[in-house]
Parts: C-alpha cells; sequence; structure tokens
C-alpha cells in the first residue's frame, strides 16, 4: 500500500465515523509498526488554520486502521482563538443622557 491510498482509507473512515470537519494530513511510513501514521487535522472554520488532533494507523499489510475516539479527539481541542485582532470598545460616558426626575420635563405624572 502507498501513501495516497493510506491517506484515502484514513479520509473515507474520518468522514464516516468522526465529521466532516475533519480530514487526513500527509502521511508517512512507520517501519517498526508496518504501517502508515496519518495525522489527523481539525479545522473548525475556513479562515483559520488546521489543528492537529490526533494521528491515526493504517497497517500496511491488512489495511485495518485504528484510530482514536470521537471523545479523545475533541479533548485536545483548543477553543477557537480571533485571528490575531484585539477589539477595542470605547464608551464616550459625556453623550449619556442623565437620568430625569419625575418633573424635569415640566410635566407631572400625577395630573
Amino acid at each position: 500500500m502507498n501513501r495516497q491510498k493510506a491517506e484515502e482509507l484514513a479520509s473515507r473512515y474520518l468522514t464516516a465515523n468522526i465529521g466532516e470537519k475533519v480530514g487526513p494530513g500527509l502521511a508517512y511510513f512507520d517501519s517498526k509498526a508496518n504501517g502508515w501514521i496519518v495525522p489527523i487535522l481539525y479545522q473548525a472554520h475556513f479562515t483559520q488554520p488546521p489543528q492537529r488532533v490526533g494521528e491515526l494507523h493504517v497497517d500496511a499489510t491488512t489495511q485495518a486502521i485504528r484510530a482514536p475516539s470521537l471523545a479523545e479527539l475533541t479533548a485536545t481541542l483548543e477553543p477557537p482563538r480571533a485571528s490575531g485582532l484585539t477589539i477595542i470598545l470605547h464608551f464616550d460616558h459625556s453623550r449619556l443622557i442623565p437620568p430625569c426626575d419625575e418633573g424635569a420635563w415640566g410635566t407631572s405624572r400625577t395630573g
């Protein structure tokens, strides 16, 4: 089995068992395990870079897949970050209208 086949198997497995926001990264061969290690990448939004949340093992002989559970993957997720922008809100207190008492506008509510 070649790298492309391992990535294809990983992609199908992830889509079927985890969801569409995860996908395979670039696989590499591990000779000790006689299989392919495929990084699992998660992308919360298209404007954010993918985040590596785990890895999947594809046996080179049997094509068996070992993967972390959904709970294990979500435990590694970092909270989404802003894109490096800082938003500063400024509140101009001088433009506030002061609270008024009953007769402030020259009328009375009692009649």
